[in-house]
């Protein structure tokens, strides 16, 4: 049965995170690890480890405030890929949200990218959880980056609100809207006082 396990700041169960994280993400798209871990303590932010029996399964790392709840990192080891433990700690993520939006950040796809099948398998895993495309994009260095959600039709200026402030400021993206001229650049939302 999988359980899952609430980490804060001394937990010994964070060595599997962070060799999870750094197997799973690119290290433009990570915090660094001593700041992920002091959140911990911080009561609006879940990093939760999953297991199966003892065996490590994954993470989600979920902060929480009034208008939703944001998760950059969701990760399930190699060992433990396509055996369903993806989709039961989305389902335990949606049961903690209730019925706040959960709101993510993933790759565009795009067939000419070196990990293209790795950004169509993600996005696919995302739709089948239930994360449909907002129409809002992020731009980073990397390229065109889509921003997910449990309710698709979140304003573009809430999406952008919740990620700036669950972020703790560290994350500040360019937004645009794909159905509109709408976008914002760093030095308007610094001049709105929202980093």
């Amino acid at each position: 049965m999988l359980r899952q396990k609430r980490l804060r700041l001394v937990s010994r169960s964070f060595r599997d995170v962070y060799r999870l994280l750094r197997a799973s993400f690119p290290a433009t798209e990570m915090l660094p690890f001593w700041r992920l871990r002091l959140n911990t303590i911080r009561s609006s932010v879940l990093l939760l480890a999953f297991y199966e029996d003892e065996t490590f399964v994954g993470f989600v790392y979920l902060v929480n405030c009034d208008d939703g709840m944001y998760m950059p990192y969701l990760a399930v080891s190699d060992t433990c890929r396509s055996q369903g433990f993806g989709r039961k700690m989305m389902t335990q993520v949606k049961m903690i949200a209730c019925e706040k939006p959960v709101v993510a950040i993933v790759e565009e796809p795009d067939e000419d990218a070196r990990n293209s099948e790795q950004r169509r398998r993600r996005n696919a895993f995302f739709r089948r959880n239930g994360m449909r495309d907002t129409g809002i994009r992020t731009i980073e260095p990397d390229g065109l980056h889509c921003v997910i959600s449990t309710d698709p039709d979140l304003a573009p200026d809430r999406v952008r609100r919740l990620i700036l402030l669950l972020s703790g400021g560290l994350y500040r993206p360019t937004f645009a809207c794909q159905d509109s001229d709408w976008t914002l650049h760093p030095e308007e939302m610094h001049a709105s006082g929202r980093r």
